[in-house]
Parts: C-alpha cells; structure tokens; sequence
C-alpha cells in the first residue's frame, strides 16, 4: 500500500492538482462543499449552467447524496432492463419490493387509488365502481395514464358487447316468434294481444318495466315461455274483469277457442255448485259474460 501522498493522487485519477492549491473538487471541502458555496457552485461553464440548475433545484446537501441517489436510480433502471420491470409475484406468491418501487417510480404509478383519472359513464348504476376498479388497479401497479386508457377501453368494449348481445337477443327473439305461429296456429294473432295487455297489466303492478328489464325477462325465459306467461297475465286479467261485481263488462279478447274453453269452464262450474245463483244471473244476462262468449264462438266457427 502506498503512502498518503500516492494515493492522493490515485484518487485524482491522473488529473493536475488546481492552481493555487486547495482540494482536487476546486475548493469544496470532500463531500460537501465548503461552508460559503455550495458543491456545484464550480461548475461555472456555459454549457454547466443547466446540470447546475438541475443541481440546485434537487437541494442535494453534498455530492454524497448525489451520487447515492444516482446508484440508486442507477439500480431501477438495471431493474427493468434485467426484464425484471412489471414485480410479477415469485412462486411463494410474494413481490420484489426493489422491482415494485422501481416499476412504480419509473412507469408513474400513482400513490393512491383516488388518484387514478377513470373513465366511467355517468349512467352507470354502480357508484362504487370506479373506485373498486381503482383499487384493484393500483394492486396490479397500473400506470396512471395507462389506467385511463383502459378504463376507456373497457366502457369501448362494454359498449360493442351491449350491442352484439341486443343483436343476438332479437334474433332469438324472431326464431321464439316464429315457433309460436307455428305453435298457436290461427289463434297466434288474438293471443298476441291478450299477450300484450298482460304485459300493461305486469308493468301497472311493478311502477314500471323498463325496455332492459323486458329484454332480460324474455333473454332469461326464452321467447316462447315469456309471451305464454303474458298471454296468461292477460287471459286471466280479463276473465277476472268478467266475474266482476257489476258494471258492464269488457269485450272478451280471446280466439274462439279460449271461448270455448272458458264457457265450458263455467258451466261445469255452475253444475258443481261453485258459482252461485246471484254470479250465474250475472254472467248470463243480456250483454254479460254468456253472451260475449257465444259470440266470439260464433264468429270462430263463421271463419
């Protein structure tokens, strides 16, 4: 080992001693600066002005710090150069938290979750939504401005499903329509209409259907089994509307065949007993239940 002397100046890596004496950093103390200036005040060249500026606006307190700051970033940048950027958990499930703080400082990770500017809908009917996503988001050391793209992305790609699964919803809905003409034969316009006010009758009693509530009904039921179901409502609404407690009663809405069915329904009805004297004067008089379904009976067998 030499003496202090040798390695003074193998510390000065063959650079002249400054003129005048002083220490070999231009009359910084080592380290530091000296107490008066700071160590980047040497740096006095035009084309130093701008590191001097940097320099100063980072308040480094010593040149120690610098280059410890340097290493470290130094040692980020090796992070993710090594392929070792996006901190993918390791088989015991765990991150490298030199890899996490290195991807975040690097890719602009946010802090916090409510710092991440998503793209939500304003009506979407999830309020929490957004800050759900952002939560799971900052789990996964999402970038900020990418988080926003995807966010966008994603309502994108919600939109495009909406509208393929509408498309794929009307076309069964034709193929179900198709079944019940063939189904319902000569009846299948009449029950239609019963359908249809079973469906008035449904919304009356809820406050209310809205245009995705029915489309999910008949998505969930099928086609064939939704407009059986409000053929149902309808037809029972009405025979109920028959047996009312006075007043004159609606025209009955159905085919013949339901007629038909329901005059026998009736009768056997009043032969059991179970419509009494005043009910059956009720449906048999001039205008009422009787008549009306004699009449559309009638009118069946006339086509």
């Amino acid at each position: 080992m030499g003496t202090p002397a040798d390695q003074a100046m193998a510390g000065a890596k063959g650079g002249a001693a400054p003129a005048g004496g002083g220490s070999p950093n231009g009359g910084a103390a080592p380290g530091g600066g000296s107490a008066n200036q700071p160590f980047f005040a040497a740096w006095d060249k035009p084309e130093q002005a701008e590191i001097r500026a940097w320099a100063q606006n980072k308040n480094y307190p010593d040149t120690f710090t610098l280059a410890r700051t340097a290493r470290d970033l130094e040692r980020e940048a090796a992070t993710i150069r090594q392929g070792k950027g996006y901190p993918v958990p390791g088989q015991d499930g765990k991150e490298d938290e030199n890899a996490v703080k290195a991807w975040r400082a690097l890719t602009g990770v946010p802090e916090s979750a409510d710092k991440y500017d998503l793209a939500v809908p304003a009506e979407n009917p999830y309020p929490q939504f957004k800050a759900y996503v952002a939560e799971e988001l900052l789990k996964a050391h999402v970038p900020g401005a990418m988080a926003t793209r995807i966010s966008r992305g994603y309502e994108a790609a919600m939109q495009r499903m909406e509208t393929e699964l509408r498309a794929q919803e009307d076309t069964a809905s034709t193929e179900g329509l198709k079944q019940l003409e063939r189904d319902w034969g000569p009846q299948y316009q009449e029950r239609m209409g019963i359908a249809n006010a079973g469906k008035s009758f449904i919304a009356q009693e809820v406050g209310g259907l809205t245009d995705i509530q029915l489309r999910t009904l008949e998505a969930v039921l099928g086609t064939p089994k939704w407009m059986t179901l409000l053929y149902k409502f309808g037809a029972g609404n009405t025979e109920h509307r028959f047996a009312g407690d006075g007043g004159s009663p609606p025209g009955f809405q159905g085919g013949a065949s339901e007629a038909q069915a329901r005059l026998d329904a009736l009768t056997a009805a009043r032969s059991a007993g179970e419509i009494s004297a005043h009910q059956w004067r009720e449906i048999t008089k001039t205008g009422g239940e009787y008549d009306q379904l004699v009449s559309q009976i009638t009118k069946g067998f006339a086509q």
